[in-house]
């Protein structure tokens, strides 16, 4: 699994996320998009972390709404 291979790619977990929401795994989904949001800058690629940051924070309300 990619967020194994390399786990400072945020985005890859943001992905993993936006799939585990769409299988029904809001629960799931919610920690992960937590994670990345809380997650500190400059581990991997600053710039790209930041979009993936920006894509959680969006999906984040999505999520929640799945899991009432």
């Amino acid at each position: 699994m990619l967020t194994q291979t390399n786990p400072h790619n945020l985005r890859a977990r943001v992905y993993l996320a936006d799939t585990l929401a769409h299988d029904k795994r809001a629960a799931e989904a919610k920690r992960l998009l937590e994670e990345v949001a809380a997650a500190p800058i400059g581990k991997y690629d600053a710039p790209e972390e930041r979009r993936a940051k920006a894509l959680a924070t969006a999906l984040l309300p999505d999520v929640i709404k799945l899991m009432n």
